[in-house]
């Protein structure tokens, strides 16, 4: 996802913001990768108005909010880090108060009854259906919220909004026609479906054998450590025998005391809390680490030497390359039966597949169907396949047609029409707006 994200990220920027309104509820999330270089709160000026702190940390809360709501559950703060959504959230605050500028140029504002009349339509400040000032005061002081800060952010927002509506554009009869088109064009197809389960396997010992012969750099031990180890169990004095740890310890650095034993240790053993297995293996060999707390003991260890990883024999890696086997022979015969039949192709007819004509095809699931006719509406190839979980379907479209648009069809392509021209509009505007308001930042990147 963070590839498809980043070669989209600029269009994201741009579309994420573009006609929405600030929410209470986004949340506070962490953040702080950047240093400012003014004590004031200010971040930077735009023309001739000032980006503060608060800004930017309510901007990042309410895009992080916004991409995950996008892409659920897998988007993470170690994904906002990659993406440089702090980054992010400073450019969309420059854009927007570029447009700010440009509605005072424009002479506009918003007045108290706008503002009230958006304000009473959000459900999280009524009850019954009635806007309640009470819980307006408690939401915003449960999300940390200043209320006069959120009302200019409110203003700010509903500013913008009204900049765009300007900014308007007007779809001719003609692009709509045209657009409309592409989403009614169907593909007669026909298919044939290869299952993984219907192909034969070779799985004999002597061929999974001649497989690690030629593959056995690939099943290697992982890394270990020599450790010597003693370990002084915790009493219920618990300073008394960190004390009597310490002591130990000094005798054991000095020479006057041996080790209770030696160990073999690797990342994923149990011997030893995992937190401080890692301490000790990041240790330089020779050196002995301070007493540290482990499951009731205080150890102490000495890392003696460091076993590189070897070549396991067939019989310690005979169930990872068995199935390794299984799955390098199963792809070799998908592809070279995928071409046999790509070759002689015959297949079964499906009829006419489209954008908006679902149908489920015997012999694959719903979501796969769903697969398989996206995969034939965005290929230029009339012979193609695709590869499903435990299937690949080879197919060939034998008629194409236009179907005639109904309503639902036209108002999703005059949607997309207007979004795709409406932010080529803005993104003109912005490229002009940067070269009339100067754009003074005090951000460093830490």
């Amino acid at each position: 996802m963070i590839m498809w994200m980043q070669r989209h990220k600029k269009w994201l920027i741009i579309t994420i913001w573009i006609s929405t309104i600030a929410f209470v509820g986004a949340g506070s999330v962490g953040w702080g990768s950047y240093t400012f270089g003014s004590s004031s709160g200010g971040i930077a000026t735009v023309g001739n108005k000032k980006i503060k702190i608060t800004d930017l940390q309510n901007e990042y809360s309410s895009l992080y909010s916004k991409y995950k709501s996008a892409f659920g559950e897998t988007f993470n703060q170690e994904m906002a880090k990659q993406f440089k959504l702090e980054e992010a959230a400073y450019n969309s605050l420059v854009q927007k108060f570029l447009l700010l500028n440009y509605a005072d140029d424009l002479g506009l504002y918003i007045t108290d009854k706008e503002f009230a009349k958006y304000i009473v339509q959000i459900p999280a400040f009524s009850k019954d259906g009635k806007f309640d000032i009470n819980i307006y005061k408690k939401i915003l002081k449960q999300n940390r919220r200043d209320i006069d800060e959120y009302e200019k952010q409110i203003k700010r927002d509903l500013l913008i909004e009204k900049v765009q509506l300007i900014l308007n554009a007007n779809i001719t009869k003609k692009e709509l026609t045209n657009l409309s088109s592409l989403y009614s064009i169907q593909d007669k197809v026909k298919i044939n479906i290869i299952n993984k389960k219907d192909l034969k396997l070779d799985i004999s010992l002597e061929k999974i054998k001649e497989y690690w012969e030629q593959n056995k750099q690939n099943y290697k031990s992982i890394e270990s450590y020599k450790i010597a180890l003693t370990k002084v169990k915790i009493s219920n004095d618990k300073k008394a025998t960190k004390k009597d740890a310490l002591k130990k310890y000094l005798k054991l650095k000095k020479g006057e005391l041996k080790f209770d034993k030696t160990i073999t240790i690797s990342e994923d053993s149990n011997i030893l809390v995992h937190k401080n297995i890692n301490k000790i293996i990041k240790t330089s060999t020779g050196k002995i680490l301070k007493p540290i707390e482990d499951n009731g003991y205080f150890v102490i260890t000495k890392v003696i030497s460091k076993i590189k990883p070897q070549v396991l024999s067939f019989e310690k890696a005979n169930k990872m390359v068995t199935s390794d086997y299984k799955i390098n022979k199963i792809s070799n015969l998908l592809a070279e039966k995928t071409i046999e039949v790509t070759k002689k192709f015959t297949g079964k007819d499906i009829g006419f597949v489209g954008k908006n004509l679902s149908k489920e095809i015997k012999g694959l699931s719903k979501a796969e169907s769903i697969k398989l006719i996206t995969h034939i509406l965005n290929s230029s190839i009339k012979i193609n396949s695709i590869s499903l979980d435990d299937k690949v379907v080879i197919y060939k479209i034998i008629d194409s047609k236009i179907s005639i648009g109904n309503n639902a069809q036209n108002i999703e392509a005059k949607n997309t029409l207007k979004n795709l021209k409406n932010n080529e509009i803005i993104t003109n505007l912005l490229k002009q707006l940067k070269n009339k308001y100067e754009v003074t930042s005090n951000m460093k990147v830490n």
